[in-house]
């Protein structure tokens, strides 16, 4: 992650003085907001690296509402949020400490008064309350906190109740066999496989609405880097991965496109069972069979639970 530039002097030991524990006799006028997050699941994706724990620091962002002293109200929604609080979540695969590149202070005076804070990745800007995250690299990992409500008597994001960092895409991974010799030799390759009709954006309106905007073909990036698939060997003796993407859960299947080595070309269409959706925070694994039969009657859903890193996985031969 790219650091931040921070001003010398007094706003170092303003910084540092954000990231320490608070002194118990301090006036709660000057009393700085420390916070504590954690990633959903141990096994998270870092853009590139899909299954790697969070070991480095990750640059996020904040925005905050404050109880009004006087009425004892608060502005009825982030509709005047237009800028981020951006800070910096300590690396760990557990719950770590955020620090603010500004420190922030719980209100002053001995009401307690409120205030509310919500945390998104990328630490993007709002404009009007409403994040636009870029999503058609296929590769962005968008992430969402709740909404945690405190004071400098009941603290915010502590230990107990951190700041939960939520995917809100969900994984797609491909994988290719053929079974006959006959179709190896012919295929060569798998040289690419499209995946039509995803969305482009995804809109967080804050502390919590979403919606996924857009769309487009998109061609499956390869694990372990910022690029996209490159040609992989056809196998009848194994599954081999042709890659994944990050895409935003919507709609009820999958159109995808492949491409052989020597010019090959098939429309697989893989639908969910009636009933059943994409969701956030999940991964689906489409496994295809260049030699099946039935494409669109052997598609066999399972769901194996809610973190990022369970399977849901999807069989299709034909």
């Amino acid at each position: 992650m790219k650091g931040r530039r921070i001003g010398m002097s007094v706003l170092s030991a303003l910084v540092l003085l954000g990231c320490s524990t608070t002194d118990e006799s301090a006036d709660v006028r000057s009393e700085a907001i420390t916070l504590t997050a954690k990633v959903e699941g141990s096994a998270v994706n870092r853009v590139v690296t899909i299954g790697a724990n969070y070991t480095t620091s990750l640059d996020v962002a904040f925005a905050r509402l404050d109880q009004n002293p006087s009425t004892g109200l608060y502005p009825a929604i982030y509709t005047d949020i237009n800028s981020a609080l951006n800070a910096t979540r300590a690396g760990g695969a557990g719950v770590s400490e955020v620090c603010f590149d500004e420190p922030q202070y719980y209100q002053s005076g001995t009401s307690n008064n409120d205030t509310r804070l919500v945390g998104w990745y990328p630490a993007l800007t709002p404009k009007a309350g409403v994040i636009t995250f870029d999503i058609s690299d296929g590769a962005t990992d968008v992430l969402l906190t709740q909404e945690l409500v405190g004071n400098a008597t009941e603290k915010i994001g502590t230990d107990d109740n951190p700041f939960c960092f939520r995917h809100q895409l969900c994984q797609l991974v491909v994988k290719v066999v053929a079974t006959s010799p006959e179709t190896v030799e012919s295929w060569g390759t798998v040289a690419s496989v499209v995946v039509k009709d995803l969305p482009t954006g995804y809109i967080v309106t804050l502390p919590g609405g979403t919606q996924a905007v857009g769309s487009a073909d998109l061609l499956l990036n390869l694990r372990g880097s910022k690029g996209k698939m490159v040609p992989v060997a056809l196998s009848s003796d194994s599954f081999v991965e042709c890659g994944y993407l990050l895409t935003a859960p919507r709609g009820k299947g999958l159109t995808l496109e492949l491409t052989g080595g020597n010019g090959e070309r098939r429309i697989v269409e893989a639908p969910l069972p009636a009933g059943e959706s994409f969701n956030s925070g999940y991964i689906y694994v489409l496994t295809i069979n260049l030699d099946g039969v039935g494409a669109t009657e052997s598609v066999d859903f399972k769901s194996t639970g809610t973190d990022w890193e369970d399977d849901v996985k999807l069989d299709v031969e034909f």
